[in-house]
């Protein structure tokens, strides 16, 4: 079987607040939430997928639900985020194991991601 390749076109902005999120669609896709170290260099702490990206954005900021290591992290100002529309839910269960797999992000269950798709390739950046 051929291997389908994937472009993610990512967008993103500062992660402290709702106001920041405002311009994201509430379309289908993937997200990263990044984090600047005090060294200055920017890491990715969680990856995730959605059929609602500016809810599950929001909904990090906003839920008790939200993993209390994510939510001090944001509470330093020293967070972004980056999402990339990917309407295929196939697609994004496999972009999503593509994210961790490359970022292998300290804030995510491996137990709770899907299996990798070797027939399809995504460029994480």
């Amino acid at each position: 079987m051929p291997v389908k390749i994937v472009g993610l076109d990512w967008r993103g902005g500062p992660y402290t607040h709702p106001m920041d999120i405002v311009n994201v669609p509430q379309r289908p896709g993937v997200y990263k939430i990044h984090y600047r170290e005090p060294s200055g260099e920017w890491r990715v702490i969680k990856v995730g997928e959605a059929q609602n990206l500016y809810e599950a954005l929001v909904g990090h900021l906003s839920s008790s639900e939200t993993d209390t290591r994510l939510r001090a992290r944001i509470a330093t100002g020293n967070c972004a985020y980056s999402y990339a529309e990917l309407p295929d839910e196939g697609e994004r269960k496999a972009a999503l194991r593509a994210l961790y797999d490359h970022f292998q992000p300290e804030l995510n269950n491996p137990a709770e991601l899907p299996e990798p798709q070797p027939d399809l390739q995504f460029n994480p950046n």
